[in-house]
């Protein structure tokens, strides 16, 4: 199953400097779905500002990776959060809601966006690079063909705008107070090993990106006895296939089992295969 994109990305009108910054994401329907929040902040306190609670639709997102920059006199924080099929909300218009500590936020923003096809077992990796007085950070990553990454990348001149490599596709470029906030995509069209982004200013600037790859669906086992017996493979696929319609005239061994019944249910929680 290739991954797309899902609709369109969003992100708030303007850049936050209170706490919680929030925009509306519309989702549409889809199958092996995942939700994408990038953020991006800078702030004067360097106490702990960055963020402690992102939502979607209300429900809590999981924080992927992260980076920050302590520098002498502010804090420059990126990170990406995500959320899976089977704990997202209904489809159409979700608030998303970037909760975050400090006393002052100067500057902060982020973007939501939704792919579908989406391997549902976790990333397949992430990567993050920083620094001060600089403007152009890179990512090491892993990537093949089928593959999708989304970045966060925030510079602390706000006058900057970024440029990003490997036909990386940009949502978001924005800036006004304190520093500037930008966030990319990707679908790889074959084998990608670095993702840079470069700001026309040089300033601390953070860079986090993580990747997704493609949903397979599972293949069935070799023969009859892999189902039927009560190994650990067998078991496996049972899960996988549990609650699903499987058509018997679809493989000769499921076929051979069910005799003439034609059409089977698969149960991973008692019998096995079973006559519908």
């Amino acid at each position: 199953m290739a991954i797309g994109i899902l609709g369109s990305a969003s992100y708030p009108a303007s850049t936050g400097k209170s706490s919680p910054l929030e925009w509306e994401h519309d989702l549409d329907a889809g199958s092996n779905r995942i939700v994408v929040v990038a953020v991006g902040l800078e702030c004067d306190d360097i106490s702990n500002p960055e963020p402690v609670a992102v939502t979607y639709g209300g429900v809590a997102m999981a924080e992927v990776h992260k980076r920050v920059l302590a520098a002498s006199s502010n804090y420059t924080y990126c990170g990406v959060f995500v959320l899976y099929e089977t704990d997202l909300p209904e489809d159409g218009f979700n608030t998303v809601s970037v909760t975050y500590g400090g006393t002052t936020g100067d500057e902060i923003s982020g973007v939501a966006i939704a792919f579908s096809g989406v391997d549902q077992g976790g990333e397949t990796g992430y990567d993050d690079d920083a620094g001060e007085d600089i403007k152009k950070t890179t990512l090491t990553v892993s990537m093949s063909a089928g593959d999708v990454s989304v970045i966060a990348v925030a510079n602390g001149d706000q006058t900057g705008t970024f440029t990003h490599d490997a036909s990386q596709i940009e949502i978001m470029d924005v800036g006004s107070f304190l520093c500037q906030i930008a966030s990319a995509y990707l679908i790889a069209s074959g084998n990608v090993a670095s993702l840079s982004s470069t700001c026309t200013k040089t300033q601390d600037q953070v860079e986090v990106g993580v990747w997704w790859s493609p949903y397979v669906e599972p293949s069935p086992p070799t023969g009859a006895g892999l189902l039927m017996d009560d190994g650990p493979e067998a078991q496996a696929f049972l899960a996988a296939l549990e609650g699903k319609t499987v058509m018997a005239a679809a493989s000769a061994w499921l076929k051979s089992a069910v005799g003439s019944a034609g059409v089977v249910n698969i149960d991973a929680t008692g019998e096995g295969i079973q006559p519908k």
